[in-house]
């Protein structure tokens, strides 16, 4: 079965390799390169786009020439890497709520601007699951790479029956309070 992965952070790739683990071939598409067209090439697809918005750190120095917000960065550098042309500073664009893939698909988002899903990852579209920042919010990266595995274990079980996969946590975990 093929199934497009939408995201190349933690939640993402550690989905990637638990399906790939069991005989899935998996495409991991960037953030900006998923298009109209993913859904009807694939068997499922796992949303795995991270975040666009940061939070501030009030730490003494942020404001300095030179220090950027890793969201800044990291898209700066990532068309570095393409177009040795680059040469300012840019953002990658949030996922545009009506014409971009959220609207394509129907999806919705809950109160916090998150993408909505059910327990087990799925969102409202068929054969589309949701996992890391995408859905829950901003959250440590260990968080990501259990949600990027249990969403591979939604996704296998969906496409063959039963799966093999660990599901860690579910979609509705919350970390323990002290």
């Amino acid at each position: 079965m093929a199934v497009a992965d939408g995201g190349s952070g933690p939640a993402g790739l550690a989905a990637a390799q638990q399906l790939t683990r069991v005989g899935h071939t998996v495409v991991v598409y960037e953030r900006d390169d998923l298009a109209g067209e993913l859904r009807r090439r694939h068997d499922a697809l796992v949303l795995a786009t991270g975040t666009t918005a940061w939070r501030e750190l009030p730490v003494p120095g942020r404001e300095s020439r030179g220090m950027h917000q890793a969201m800044e960065y990291l898209p700066y550098a990532n068309r570095a890497c393409h177009d040795p042309e680059a040469d300012r500073l840019g953002t990658a664009p949030a996922a545009d709520k009506e014409d971009g893939l959220i609207g394509q698909l129907g999806l919705g988002l809950d109160e916090r601007g998150v993408l909505r899903r059910d327990s087990g990852f799925a969102t409202g579209a068929p054969g589309v699951y949701a996992a890391g920042d995408a859905a829950r919010g901003q959250s440590l990266i260990v968080w990501a790479i259990a949600e990027g595995r249990a969403a591979a274990a939604a996704v296998d079980r969906c496409l063959t029956g039963a799966t093999r996969l660990p599901a860690p946590i579910t979609a509705d975990a919350r970390p323990m309070r002290a």
